[in-house]
């Protein structure tokens, strides 16, 4: 005798997907416009769906009744009531009575401390070796939920009856770290520290003496004014000290200095905005130089007027060319790289270095090629590429030396807490021991970058 077939999910048809397709509407609109809406759509179309089909297979009836002919009383309380039909069981024929919804549906108690703690027969549950294991160790023990799998209740007891080896010898560690510190940190603050200190009194006497006979007879006061600005005028002078004009702007350099000094005269007696006139000058300035090894040093770049011109034209490229090619970019290689079972943080971080390499290869190519760029001046377009790579060269060293020394700061961390158990617990001393291996750092780095 055959009965009915078991639900079997398998037995229905899958979901299909269909792609997106998308229509445009661009008559009269620029050609610029249209290659974007273009790119733009056939991304859309390339990686869109929507579901062609959806089937949606509902379970079997969670209670099924016989037809029930008997009028339902009309309370609030919703019912289940059979449907009809002759091929329903004995068991359903039998039942009158309609279901209530509240009776289907009953959530689990979320208070069961108290359900975990007895067993079976209503005595306390007796600790497994397991239990009394952890509670010789950390001074606590879990107990398995009832209602939710992979759930635990813990229990910790008061430190009076039983604290645990492990809480024991940290609750030592920290006491031997806190008297340490008294000695290490806050005694040896008290001698040499920049504030409260014996070191700090007596130099602030001599300050105080040094004062008095100021008011007596006189102390010489020796102050340096703009220290900063001096030593960064003095470093702009060394720099450019050696470089000599080019023969043919030789005129227009006598012309400059000539200008300067005029200025330098016209300060001494009238009132005028020396920035203000400085900023336009009515003199060429040339920007070509050659180094006594004979190298020429083009500084165009410093030329006001050339990037006020070339900056619109250089936001344009730089918006342009992340048009049309960053997703399949993207997701071509994060195929590729999971094809390699490599970990999602290594996949992300070869892609990003990918992608800012293309980018600056597409960037670095439309500049060379512009021609607005180009009638700026012979060369121009070379020493904006090249300024660009020496600014994505810089900061690439810089990020590598600040992950070099996260990594190292992070070494001397977890060695000095292996190391040294109580110091480490001590902040004031492992904070003056990373920054230490910080500065030693630094300056054994300063020119590796």
């Amino acid at each position: 005798m055959s009965g009915p077939r078991p639900y079997q999910p398998s037995d229905h048809p899958l979901p299909e997907k269909e792609p997106l397709q998308f229509e445009a509407h661009l008559t009269g609109a620029p050609e610029e416009v249209v290659q974007l809406v273009n790119n733009i759509k056939e991304v859309g179309e390339q990686f869109l769906y929507h579901w062609k089909t959806f089937p949606i297979i509902l379970p079997p009836p969670v209670n099924a009744t016989a037809p029930s002919h008997t009028s339902v009383a009309n309370t609030d309380i919703p019912y289940i009531t059979g449907g009809g039909g002759e091929g329903c069981c004995t068991l359903a024929r039998r039942q009158h009575r309609p279901n209530n919804l509240r009776d289907l549906f009953v959530a689990p108690s979320f208070d069961e401390l108290d359900a975990v703690a007895v067993d079976s027969s209503g005595e306390p549950r007796r600790l497994t070796g397991k239990q009394l294991e952890s509670l010789r160790e950390r001074g606590e023990f879990e107990v398995p939920s009832l209602n939710f799998a992979g759930q635990t209740h813990k229990w910790r007891l008061s430190g009076l009856l039983q604290k645990g080896c492990e809480r024991s010898r940290a609750a030592l560690l920290d006491d031997l770290a806190l008297a340490l510190r008294f000695v290490l940190v806050t005694a040896r603050a008290r001698l040499t520290s920049h504030f409260f200190s014996l070191a700090q009194a007596a130099k602030s006497l001599l300050t105080g003496a040094v004062k008095l006979l100021d008011i007596l007879i006189g102390v010489p006061s020796l102050q340096a004014h703009n220290l900063e600005g001096k030593l960064r005028e003095e470093r702009c002078r060394y720099l450019v000290a050696e470089l000599v004009c080019r023969s043919e702007f030789e005129d227009s350099l006598e012309s400059l200095c000539g200008f300067v000094r005029r200025q330098l005269r016209r300060a001494t007696t009238e009132k005028f905005e020396v920035e203000r006139e400085a900023c336009h000058p009515p003199v060429p300035i040339p920007y070509l130089f050659l180094t006594p090894k004979g190298c020429e040093l083009d500084l165009r770049l410093f030329s006001r007027d050339i990037m006020r011109r070339a900056l619109p034209v250089l936001v344009t490229v730089l918006e342009r060319e992340t048009r049309g090619w960053f997703l399949h970019f993207r997701e071509r290689l994060i195929s590729e790289l999971r094809a390699q079972k490599l970990p999602d943080d290594e996949i992300e971080r070869e892609v990003n270095q990918a992608v800012m390499r293309e980018y600056l290869q597409r960037v670095y190519s439309s500049i060379l090629g512009n021609a607005e760029l180009q009638a700026l001046g012979e060369g121009i377009p070379q020493l904006l590429v090249q300024q660009a790579q020496s600014v994505v060269l810089m900061y690439r060293a810089v990020e590598n030396m600040q992950c070099k020394l996260r990594k190292t700061k992070e070494t001397l961390r977890q060695r000095m807490l292996y190391t040294h158990p109580i110091l480490s617990r001590i902040g004031p001393w492992m904070r003056e021991k990373l920054r230490t291996a910080e500065e030693r750092f630094i300056e054994e780095c300063q020119w590796s970058a």
